[in-house]
């Protein structure tokens, strides 16, 4: 799948990471050497035009992309959302956690084909599960995201129910598991074992 250039990715990378005991986007989780946040960030980079890491840039360096911090500290994912959408260069934004490292170019590339010019947001799903920080955001959902900050109301959830989405369905919940505690970690380091 050729890059896209009305796309960029918002990749979030500000979480406290305090079930981890250590920074998440710092963990080597394969034998290439890269660190979680630049793993995902190799994953990303054919599929789109530019990548934002929504981190503090005091702990990321030696990288090309832009790094920011969240314009409104506190608010979750919907914060990093809303920075990312205030700052990237194009129409629709791949907004993906750094906290999962399963994810794999087919995954990505079938949300990406759901993505057309209706202005939804795209939301990937698996069985009765949504994984509200795994799809694509419109810039044009950015007045909605803002009125919610504004009405302090910050479960990303409740943007669905505002805004136009649709939901991408998966069989394989493989390529979304979470890395939040060194019990994930163990899970995922023997699944990615299991496949050599």
């Amino acid at each position: 799948m050729p890059q896209n250039d009305k796309i960029s990715a918002i990749i979030l990378a500000g979480g406290k990471s305090l079930r981890m005991g250590e920074d998440k986007k710092m963990i080597q989780i394969n034998k290439t050497g890269l660190r979680l946040w630049e793993h995902m960030v190799s994953l990303i980079e054919p599929f789109v035009k530019e990548i934002l890491i929504i981190a503090n840039p005091d702990e990321l360096h030696h990288t090309k992309h832009i790094i920011i911090k969240d314009i409104i500290p506190g608010l979750g994912p919907l914060g990093g959302i809303y920075t990312g959408l205030k700052n990237i260069n194009t129409s629709q934004s791949l907004v993906l956690p750094i906290d999962m490292p399963l994810l794999n170019r087919q995954t990505l590339e079938r949300l990406l084909k759901s993505c057309d010019e209706n202005e939804k947001i795209i939301i990937a799903r698996h069985g009765q599960y949504i994984e509200p920080l795994v799809g694509i955001y419109p810039k044009s959902s950015l007045p909605m995201i803002e009125k919610m900050i504004k009405d302090q109301k910050y479960k990303l959830r409740l943007l669905f129910d505002l805004f136009p989405t649709c939901f991408v369905d998966f069989e394989n919940d493989i390529p979304f598991m979470n890395l939040n505690t060194p019990e994930d970690l163990k899970k995922i380091l023997s699944y990615l074992n299991s496949q050599k």
